[in-house]
Formats: C-alpha cells, sequence, structure tokens
C-alpha cells in the first residue's frame, strides 16, 4: 500500500481515533514512532480501544484520553494537558438519513463538537489542525465536483459538515488556527463496519455461508470510491504543508464506479456471491446518481495523488474482514 511520507514526532491529537478513518490514521502515525493522542467517549467500541493499544506496544506512544467532546471543560482539559502541535478532527456522525432525529444527533455530534474542539484550541501554538469533511456536502451539484462550487447539502449529515466547516473558517478569521478541511468521497478499507452497504458486503463475502440476503437500491448509481490507505496519506500531507492551511480540498480515488461493479468486483475477488436482490431499497432522491470527485487542487497543494485502485483496495479490505472478528 502507499508509502507514506514522514511524520513530526510532536504531540498528536486524534478525535475519532476509534473510529474507521481514526483507526487507521492512529495506527500509522504509531507505527513511524508518533506520540498519539486520542479522544475516547464512553460509546468508544471496546475492543477497538484494545486493539489500538495492543497494536501501540513496541511502536509509538499512545495515551487515551476520556472526554466527551460535547464537553467543554473535558475537551479543555484535554488540550491544556497535552499542548498538541498537529490536530486530526475525525470524530463525526455519519448517517445521510433524512429523519428529524438524526438531524439533531449530526447537528450535537457534528457541529457543536467541533466548535467545543476549537474553542479549547484557541490561542493554543498548533501547526495545522485536519477537519474531515465529506463531498456530500455537494448534493446535486454538476460532477466533477470542484472546491469552487457553491455547496447544497442534501441531508442533516451533509448541513452538519457544511456548518462544521463555516465553524473552521469563523477560527480561522477570528484567532488563527491553521484548519485544512478535506473533503471525503465515499471511503472503504479495513475496520469500516455497518451498517454501511459495502460493511454488508465485505461481511457476506468473506463468511462464505448462508446469511441475510443483501439488497440495493439501483445498480446503476455510481460513487467515488477511495481506500482509506489514499485518505490517510493525503491526511497527512495536508498536515505538513503549509499550502493546506486555510484551504478546502476534495479526496478521493478521481474517478466513478458503478455500485454493481464495485459489488461484482468484489464477490469475483473473494470468490463468492451472497444472495442479493437489486432495485428493492427506495432510490436516494436527494443526492446525484452520478457522483465524481474533482481531486486536482489536492494534487497541486499536497503532493499527493491516490495510489490504491478498486481491485487492489477491496482485496486488502477483504483480507481483513477475513482476519477480523465481527462487528
Amino acid at each position: 500500500m502507499n508509502k507514506l511520507s514522514g511524520v513530526s514526532p510532536e504531540s498528536v491529537l486524534i478525535t475519532g481515533a476509534t473510529g474507521f478513518i481514526g483507526m487507521n490514521l492512529a495506527r500509522e502515525l504509531l507505527s513511524r514512532g508518533g506520540s498519539v493522542h486520542a479522544l475516547k467517549r464512553k460509546s468508544s467500541d471496546p475492543r477497538r480501544v484494545r486493539e489500538l493499544e495492543g497494536f501501540a506496544k513496541g511502536k509509538g506512544r499512545l495515551t487515551l484520553h476520556d472526554a466527551e467532546l460535547t464537553d467543554f471543560a473535558a475537551v479543555s482539559g484535554v488540550v491544556q494537558t497535552v499542548r498538541p502541535r498537529t490536530v486530526f478532527h475525525l470524530a463525526a456522525r455519519a448517517d445521510t438519513s433524512l429523519s428529524m432525529e438524526n438531524a439533531l444527533a449530526c447537528f450535537q455530534d457534528n457541529i457543536s463538537a467541533t466548535y467545543v474542539l476549537l474553542e479549547a484550541l484557541k490561542g493554543m501554538n498548533i501547526r495545522s489542525l485536519v477537519f474531515a469533511s465529506s463531498t456530500e456536502v455537494y448534493g446535486k451539484l454538476p460532477v466533477p465536483f470542484r472546491e469552487t462550487q457553491t455547496i447544497r447539502p442534501p441531508s442533516p449529515y451533509g448541513l452538519s459538515k457544511a456548518a462544521a466547516e463555516e465553524i473552521c473558517f469563523y477560527f480561522v478569521r477570528n484567532h488563527g488556527l491553521p484548519v485544512s478541511i478535506a473533503r471525503i468521497a465515499v471511503c472503504y478499507g479495513p475496520y469500516m463496519k455497518g451498517p454501511r452497504f459495502m460493511s454488508n458486503l465485505f461481511k457476506a463475502c468473506t463468511a462464505k455461508a448462508k446469511g441475510p440476503e443483501l439488497k440495493f437500491a439501483s445498480a446503476g448509481q455510481t460513487r467515488d470510491f477511495v481506500h482509506v490507505d489514499d485518505i490517510v496519506s493525503a491526511l497527512i500531507a495536508a498536515s505538513e504543508r503549509k499550502a493546506a492551511r486555510g484551504e478546502i480540498f476534495n479526496l478521493g480515488l478521481g474517478k466513478s464506479h458503478t455500485v454493481k461493479q464495485l459489488v461484482e468486483t468484489a464477490c469475483k475477488l473473494a470468490r463468492f456471491t451472497p444472495k442479493m436482490r437489486w432495485g428493492v431499497l427506495p432510490e436516494p432522491v436527494h443526492v446525484n446518481k452520478v457522483w465524481k470527485t474533482g481531486i486536482g487542487k489536492a494534487k497541486k497543494l499536497l503532493g499527493w495523488s491516490p495510489e490504491v485502485g478498486l481491485e487492489e483496495g477491496l482485496l486488502d479490505t477483504l483480507d481483513h474482514f477475513r482476519g477480523s472478528s465481527p462487528n
């Protein structure tokens, strides 16, 4: 997989370190001897906490801190103790459903938490803060998605990410925080978990046993599927590049594949096709049927390009699911 650049030995603070992208980023930083501080909340998966602690032994230094991201006193206490030089804000509720219940949860976890974290970091001598946003903010805009487009969030999740981006720029303008914003396409890889359709697909393909029927919407939907190794390399590059500060950039493979292509390729590589039905789930009407992410700005600003093709990435992910315990 990707050969990543060096990373500063200075303290790094990660929110969402037991989440999907966070696990991969924390492991990469630890493998290179980094000093990683991870915010852990009550709802953090204890199995992932234990796995991260086990991985850190004999490698970098891992320190876990208990704090709810919406608790200013707790977050400020951690920040004052750690005094990080680099921050990766990855914690989020990622749910694109349109319910009122989901909307309120997204606003709490994604908007309030972002404000609390940046307020706690205000006035500190941090070198960089990288915020993980989403290409969901573009909604039904023409593709390929460009950072210069006026975003039209199509869901409470997209709206919460857009609002969190504005909070970031408020702290850039008024307090000089060196924030970079990464709008991430549909990311997959080791440590992803349900209820995403890709997680269910990988579980079914690697179990190779009779299980629940997989249900899909249209086979013709296209998405920009990007492997987590490429996202990790881009996030680290963003934390190191002065040119990235105060900027928004898209991260993706820069290519579109249909959902059917993804499913067929995964089944071919797994040598197993689970039972599935197409067209039985409602078609998402609030987002484009076709997604493609323009990544030219990230290439220029970060000196980065995605390196993991779809087949290579799917094989790596299948290998992980074969060796992991059920999520």
